[in-house]
């Protein structure tokens, strides 16, 4: 009935130990006793047997539960790092075509530097 039972065992051995008979000696018989020691049930053993199952049905479910925002948290989290990785490299990007750029510029103005230099010399007559 898959209830726990609580048993106290008792073994003695039958026949006559002075026997000389040969069978006698050869077979050994004992008294197997089976003594139930469960305490009587009772429907507050029973109510709290139920308690404890519902309290563990219910810790059970909040383990799945916890076990599955854990899951979530980590998706989420996963997705966050693939994103801030995508965007640091974005602005590697970004940030490399800007010093080409401003080495462009260095280079340009260097050239030009020349030609204002003679742009503002003052004309003689």
């Amino acid at each position: 009935n898959g209830y726990k039972r609580m048993l106290n065992l008792s073994v003695t051995p039958l026949g006559d130990k002075g026997s000389t008979e040969k069978v006698a000696r050869d077979r050994h018989f004992f008294l197997i006793l089976f003594n139930d020691v469960t305490p009587p049930f009772s429907p507050a053993v029973e109510a709290t047997s139920e308690r404890k199952l519902k309290g563990r049905n219910q810790s059970d479910q909040e383990g799945r539960r916890q076990k599955e925002e854990l899951a979530n948290t980590r998706d989420a989290l996963r997705s966050a790092i693939e994103s801030e990785d995508s965007l640091k490299e974005e602005f590697q990007s970004a940030n490399e075509e800007i010093l080409s750029a401003n080495e462009e510029l260095q280079s340009t103005n260097e050239e030009l530097e020349p030609r204002r230099k003679s742009c503002n010399r003052p004309m003689r007559n």
